[in-house]
C-alpha cells in the first residue's frame, strides 16, 4: 500500500513544478489521512469483535457510520472552511486551492476504505490471507498504471493522486467483497448474544484515536515546518521519504493482526517471529539505502529532482530506526486489543503526537528544524508511545484466548 504512494510521489516529482506538487499533496493529504486513519483498525476489530451473524451486521453498518462522520469535517475544510488550511500551514494562492481542492476529491474515497478495511478483517479472521494479498497487488498495479498514463498523457496532478487512488480503491474492494461473499461464513457461535454498541464503542474508539494521533504527526509536523525558512522544500522532502520510510513500516503494523490471531496459541513463537522478522525489515532497508540502488530508486526510477534526492536519502536513513520501535510498540498494541483495554493506546498516542510537534517547537528559534530533525522528532514520539503502552501493559494479566472480554 504504501508502495502506491511513492508511484504517486514519482509522477508528481516529474512534473514542471515537482517541489510545490509534492508539498501540496502532503498538505492535503495530511488531513485525509488523519480522517482515514480512524479507520485504520477496522480489520482488527472485524478479527476480534465479530463472533455471528448479528455482530457482523452490527459492525459493518458502524462501519459505514464512522466513514460518513469522518468525511463531513474533510469536505468542510475543503470547502467553507478552507481557511483552517491557511491558519494550520501557513498557505495561501493556488497552493492554498489546489490542496483544498484535493481534500473534496478524496473525502468520498472514505466509504471505500471502510468496505476494504472492515472486509480485510473478515477475510483475516478466516484465514484468507493471500487473498488480501492477490487486491492489494491489484491496488498496486492500477495505482501504478493510472499515474503511468496520467505522465504519457499529461493528465494532471490531480489524476494522478486522487484517480489513481478512486480506481484502485474500486477495484480493490471489488476483489475482497466478491471473496467474502464466496466463502463460508463461519462467524462463531450464533447463540451467543449480539455484541453490543457499547462495547463496539469502547473497544473501537481508543483505537481510532491512537491511529488518528498516527496520522496527525505528519500535519503537525508540517504545520510547524510552515514556520521556518524554506518550507516547501522541507514538506517536498519529508513527504517523499516518510512514504518510503513507510514501505518498511507498514509489514510491520501488521504483526497486530498475527498477534490478535496467534498469541492466545504461542505467546513466544509470536515473540521470536516479530523479532526476526523485524530484524530482517530494518536489515534490508539500511542496505537499500546506503547502497547505489537509493539511488538508482530516487533518480531514475521515481525521477526526484537532483535538489532534493540527497536530502531525502539521508532523510529516508534516519527513518531505518522507525520499524525497530514500531515493532516494539505493536506488540503492546496488540496484547491490548486482545485484553480489551486500549484506553492506554489513545493516552499514549496523544501524548506522542504532543511530543513530536513539542520538539519541532523547540527546533524552530534555534534555527534547527529541518527535513533531518522532523524525521528525528517521528521516531522519538514513536519511542515515547512504545514506553507508555509497555508500562501500561505491565500492569495488565497475561494475553486472554481471544473473544473473552475483560473489563476496561
Amino acid at each position: 500500500m504504501p508502495l502506491s504512494k511513492v508511484f504517486i510521489n514519482g509522477g508528481l516529482a516529474r512534473l514542471e513544478d515537482g517541489v510545490s506538487e509534492l508539498a501540496t499533496v502532503a498538505y492535503a493529504e495530511g488531513l485525509f489521512h488523519l480522517a482515514q486513519a480512524t479507520m485504520a483498525f477496522l480489520p482488527q476489530a472485524a478479527t476480534v469483535l465479530v463472533r455471528s451473524s448479528a455482530d457482523h451486521h452490527r459492525c459493518r453498518l458502524l462501519a459505514m457510520v464512522l466513514a460518513v462522520c469522518v468525511m463531513i469535517p474533510i469536505v468542510a475544510i475543503g470547502g467553507p472552511l478552507r481557511g483552517l488550511l491557511t491558519i494550520l500551514y501557513g498557505i495561501d494562492g493556488v497552493i492554498l486551492d489546489q490542496a483544498a481542492r484535493y481534500l473534496l476529491l478524496l473525502a468520498p474515497l472514505l466509504m471505500l476504505h471502510a468496505v476494504v478495511g472492515y472486509t480485510t478483517g473478515l477475510l483475516v479472521r478466516h484465514g484468507r490471507t493471500g487473498w488480501v494479498s492477490i487486491a492489494t497487488i491489484a491496488y498496486l498495479v492500477s495505482v501504478a498504471g493510472v499515474v503511468t498514463l496520467a505522465d504519457i498523457w499529461s493528465w494532471g496532478p490531480v489524476t494522478m493522486v486522487v484517480g489513481s487512488q478512486a480506481f484502485a480503491l474500486s477495484v480493490k474492494a471489488c476483489i475482497v467483497t466478491l471473496v467474502w461473499r464466496a466463502i463460508p461464513h463461519d462467524l462463531g457461535n450464533e447463540h451467543d448474544a449480539p455484541i453490543s454498541v457499547a462495547a463496539i464503542r469502547a473497544f473501537f474508539w481508543p483505537l481510532a484515536i491512537t491511529s488518528m494521533m498516527f496520522a496527525a504527526s505528519r500535519p503537525v509536523i508540517y504545520a510547524v515546518v510552515g514556520l521556518s525558512e524554506n518550507a516547501l522544500f522541507t514538506v517536498a522532502v519529508l513527504r517523499v521519504a516518510f512514504d518510503l520510510g513507510l514501505l518498511a513500516q507498514m509489514p510491520i503494523n501488521q504483526f497486530r493482526h498475527v498477534l490478535v490471531t496467534f498469541v492466545a496459541q504461542d505467546h513466544l513463537g509470536v515473540a521470536r517471529f516479530m523479532v526476526i522478522t523485524t530484524a530482517i525489515i530494518a536489515l534490508f532497508s539500511l542496505i537499500i539505502i546506503i547502497s547505489p540502488l537509493s539511488r538508482i530508486i530516487l533518480d531514475n526510477t521515481l525521477g526526484i529532482a537532483p535538489e532534493i534526492s540527497e536530502a531525502v536519502r539521508s532523510t529516508w536513513l534516519i527513518l531505518v530506526l522507525v520499524p525497530i520501535v514500531v515493532a516494539w510498540r505493536n506488540w503492546h498494541h496488540g496484547l491490548a486489543m486482545v485484553r480489551q483495554r486500549t484506553r492506554s493506546m489513545a493516552l499514549a498516542a496523544i501524548l506522542r503526537v504532543l511530543g513530536t510537534g513539542g520538539l519541532c517547537l523547540a527546533a524552530l528559534p534555534l534555527g534547527l528544524l529541518n527535513h533531518h530533525w522532523g524525521a528525528l522528532a517521528l521516531v522519538s514520539g514513536f519511542l515515547c508511545e512504545a514506553l507508555i503502552v509497555r508500562f501500561f501493559g505491565r500492569r495488565a494479566s497475561s494475553p486472554p484466548a481471544l473473544g473473552k472480554t475483560q473489563q476496561h
